[in-house]
């Protein structure tokens, strides 16, 4: 109980911890039918579309659970964050809070243009389902209100009166909502949730290569083998995923009645429904997920598979590399849960840690021996940062995510993306002259719902990034005020590195399913699109060495 309590506690903490990112800002209310949004003042008018289908999406939510709305619910919607994520309670009082930051494409939690409502989904998902309370414990609820544990008589009347479905295991709780946001995805969009995502289907494969489909127990939000997120999160969904297809069970109808069970009373809760608890449909799900995901490795091996030497340690997530001048590698490493810290690694795999912490999943851009990527202060809010061929270090007083550079004596031109005041994710162009800003210029159009992954062609003013639209990706060459599209998929398309000739194009992919590297060769107005490896894991980033007999791979195995 005291863990329950703790967590209670910390999940209100939170909310505090968020409301103090804009404590210097005024705020204004836009009032729904069903919910009532606090949102910051100077971004108001762009918000409020999204209040408007938010009031859409709760009743239709709500009337397919059979969930009575009974007045507004609260919702926090802001852009202060630079990674983009949601948030529910339903202690001490129900709220939901959204970033409207967009999830990059190396992301799992989301990709696209929808994220806004899928994430406002999920959070629905979890608030609708916890949300409920019913005889003795609603009779206790209404005297004394939702009590947050931190004595023992206040911990006792918790347990009595607050909903129980919150003290249901994490995995349920996310499987049903990754569930929901996967079953609610429109249908003319190539983004469909996690629980159809690539990075998803990939740590399913991953943990079948080693047979070893992780034990229930094991399914914690804490416990992060991979990086797209917790066991909880991946387990929970493939759980749910093997309920709705193997039994057609009415997850809404499963979720109402959970919410019936006595707080920590789990295992039993689908015996009275299906004729089966949830210990045995657990270990089913477990055994057929193991089945299935080895027939898709058989099916990936009847193909040669591409050889990699493994440079990284096993308990680090990597982020995308650059080269060094001397064939050595520099990137980021999130070693064992710490924060994440830059480092050097050469052909045997020695590892040299220098540099301050970084984030774990900034990918590093270089040129002409600086280094620049974005670092995260505790609000999660990104700074551009630069490293000289010297190894000093300093801030770019400049705002945006995946920034790129070109050098020109002591002019340093940045390129970053970030949220415009339509709340659109476009391209940001400032130079900076001895480290100070000379001012913003003039940007090429765009196009779609983000603009990602900015990357300078060699040796001109060409950019090259992507566009994200409910089709998939787009790579579009920008000179001047023309656009070029290169080449258009159905999925992600992950950051995107020339080489040093200025005409061909690496990157990663995952529009067939599992995500490789791929080559883009230029020749006047053709292009020729060529695969390079075939694994059974996941490619997110493919660099060139600077003398072009190498190439560095970020790959999951």
């Amino acid at each position: 109980m005291r863990l329950v309590s703790l967590a209670l506690i910390l999940c209100f903490t939170s909310v505090l911890a968020a409301a103090e990112t804009w404590v210097r800002e005024p705020f204004v209310v836009i009032e729904g039918q069903t919910v009532r949004a606090l949102v910051p003042k100077r971004a108001a008018s762009a918000i409020e579309p999204y209040v408007r289908r938010a009031d859409q999406l709760y009743p239709l939510l709500a009337k397919d659970a059979d969930y009575e709305i009974k007045g507004p619910l609260w919702l926090w919607i802001g852009r202060d964050s630079d990674q983009h994520n949601g948030f529910s309670t339903v202690v001490p009082f129900p709220i939901v809070q959204i970033e409207l930051s967009k999830a990059r494409p190396e992301q799992r939690i989301f990709a696209g243009g929808d994220d806004f409502e899928r994430t406002l989904i999920h959070e629905l998902t979890h608030h609708i389902a916890n949300d409920r309370n019913r005889g003795f414990r609603r009779g206790l609820e209404y005297i004394f209100g939702r009590v947050l544990p931190n004595d023992p008589l206040s911990m006792l009347i918790a347990y009595l009166s607050l909903p129980p479905h919150i003290f249901q295991p994490r995995f349920w709780h996310e499987g049903t909502s990754v569930w929901s946001e996967t079953t609610y995805a429109p249908k003319d969009t190539v983004w469909a949730g996690r629980g159809r995502d690539s990075l998803t289907h990939m740590i399913w494969r991953m943990d079948a290569a080693d047979e070893a489909i992780p034990e229930v127990g094991d399914w914690k939000i804490s416990y992060r083998k991979w990086p797209y997120g917790g066991q909880a999160y991946v387990y929970g969904t493939a759980y749910l995923r093997y309920l709705s297809g193997a039994y057609a069970i009415d997850i809404w109808q499963l979720l109402e009645h959970q919410s019936r069970k006595w707080p920590f009373v789990f295992t039993n809760g689908s015996t009275n429904l299906y004729g089966k608890s949830h210990e045995i449909l657990l270990q089913e799900a477990r055994a057929a997920l193991l089945t299935e995901q080895q027939a898709q490795l058989e099916r990936l091996r009847q193909q040669p598979l591409t050889e990699l030497t493994r440079l990284t340690p096993e308990d680090a997530f990597a982020g995308a590399p650059v080269w060094n001048s001397d064939g050595s590698i520099t990137l980021a490493l999130n070693r064992s849960h710490h924060q994440a810290r830059i480092y050097t690694v050469d052909a045997s795999g020695a590892l040299d840690k220098h540099w301050a912490p970084g984030h774990f999943d900034p990918a590093l851009r270089s040129r002409d021996g600086y280094v620049v990527y974005n670092s995260y202060d505790y609000r999660i809010r990104a700074s551009t940062m630069l490293t000289s061929p010297d190894g000093s270090r300093r801030e770019l007083k400049t705002q945006g995510l995946q920034p790129d550079l070109v050098v020109e004596g002591n002019q340093i031109t940045i390129a970053t993306v970030a949220l415009n005041d339509s709340l659109q994710q476009r391209l940001r162009i400032e130079r900076f002259i001895n480290g100070d800003s000379a001012g913003l210029l003039t940007t090429p159009p765009q196009q779609g719902d983000a603009s990602w992954s900015p990357t300078w062609r060699p040796g001109s003013d060409d950019l090259l990034w992507v566009e994200t639209d409910p089709s998939g990706s787009r790579l579009i060459l920008g000179q001047g005020e023309q656009r070029r599209e290169f080449l258009h998929l159905a999925g992600r398309i992950m950051h995107p590195v020339w080489d040093q000739a200025g005409t061909e194009i690496y990157f990663a992919a995952d529009h067939t399913g599992v995500a490789n590297g791929y080559r883009l060769s230029l020749s006047g107005n053709q292009v020729a699109l060529k695969q390079i490896t075939h694994v059974i894991g996941g490619v997110i980033a493919v660099v060139q060495s600077q003398d072009g007999s190498e190439l560095a791979l970020n790959n999951h195995d």
